[in-house]
């Protein structure tokens, strides 16, 4: 079903190979069975959503108890499907899911993007400040500044010539 949509499947023998493969490649989506050693798969989906938050787990099981769905869920899987499903059951999640990891590896570059902007735009105004300083000291006149209560908060050497207070006295 998989292959005939057009996706590339890639089986792992256990949870661990399972880490293995996801170290080598990344992945729209992980169908995980829980029917195995749910320790281990549940154990995977956490560790895998601390490392990638827009990692997709699709969950499947036999089991009719609820608690197997649970910790699932509480482990960061993404969907859950009740074997035996149906193909269009399977298909629907499967597009589903697929949409949806898109749209958080999408926001997760946007972040990126804008976290990048931000630091560059905190150095620029970091540098501009830096500039603003030494223009303002290198001034051939006294120039200070105070803050909304009048209290000065900076001055320059013209202003330490000028009035004959040294910073240590007036800030």
């Amino acid at each position: 079903l998989l292959q005939r949509g057009g996706h590339k499947v890639v089986v792992a023998a256990s949870p661990g190979d399972l880490e293995d493969q996801i170290d080598r490649q990344r992945f729209d989506l992980c169908v995980l069975d829980l029917d195995s050693d749910i320790r281990e798969v549940v154990e995977v989906i956490s560790k895998r959503r601390a490392i990638d938050p827009a990692f997709v787990a699709l969950c499947t099981t036999a089991s009719n108890e609820q608690g197997v769905a649970i910790r699932a869920f509480e482990a960061g899987a993404r969907g859950f499907l009740k074997k035996p499903a149906s193909e269009q059951e399977i298909q629907l999640k499967l597009t589903k899911l697929i949409g949806e990891r898109n749209v958080l590896a999408q926001s997760q570059h946007l972040l990126g993007d804008l976290l990048l902007d931000r630091s560059d735009l905190r150095f620029k105004v970091a540098e501009r400040e830096r500039f603003l300083g030494n223009l303002i000291d290198a001034a051939p006149f006294a120039i200070f500044s105070t803050d909304h209560d009048g209290k000065i908060v900076s001055f320059n050497s013209e202003a330490v010539k000028l009035y004959g207070y040294e910073p240590e006295e007036i800030l």
